[in-house]
């Protein structure tokens, strides 16, 4: 524990830390390994899924990122993402799939940029539920809308189901 720490009576400093989680309208990993976040997003505004041909479905783009920082936390470790629909049903994003990561501690870290093909079933409330280690760490929520007679939806393309 540091001299700062102890003088202060503060716990040990664990980790990971989520650092940033958030959906954006694009993500750029610049030259220099800085990241820029371009428009944070929690509200997509899709044409009726109703309207949609049969056995096609909207499909949005959802671009993801996320900051881990190490804090004490030294080794490796698993993330994954899991959806939580409207209807508070539970789906592994990318099938279960998980990312394996490596922490070195104190302000190191691991940066993210994760994007989904979404393929909406209704309109609502869903939730990405950030995992490490199987452990929730945050989540990011975002509203599905639907589009009003005349309204543009933006980002929103109808691809095969």
């Amino acid at each position: 524990m540091s001299p700062w720490r102890r003088f202060f009576g503060m716990a040990k400093n664990t980790g990971p830390f989520v650092q940033c989680a958030c959906l954006c309208d694009n993500i750029i990993e610049g030259t220099d390994k800085t990241w820029s976040l371009i428009r944070l997003v929690d509200r997509f505004t899709v044409q009726p899924l109703e309207s949609a041909p049969p056995g096609m479905r909207p499909t949005l783009d959802l671009h993801m990122f996320i900051a881990f920082k190490s804090g004490d936390y030294r080794g490796s470790a698993e993330i994954s993402i899991a959806m939580r629909t409207p209807g508070e049903k539970v789906a592994k994003a990318g099938d279960g799939h998980k990312w394996p990561v490596l922490f070195n501690g104190d302000e190191h870290g691991v940066n993210f940029s994760i994007t989904m093909a979404f393929m909406p079933k209704t309109y609502g409330l869903y939730w990405c539920d950030v995992l490490c280690n199987g452990q929730h760490m945050t989540s990011i929520p975002f509203k599905l809308v639907r589009a009003e007679p005349g309204e543009s939806a933006a980002d929103s393309t109808v691809q095969q189901s």
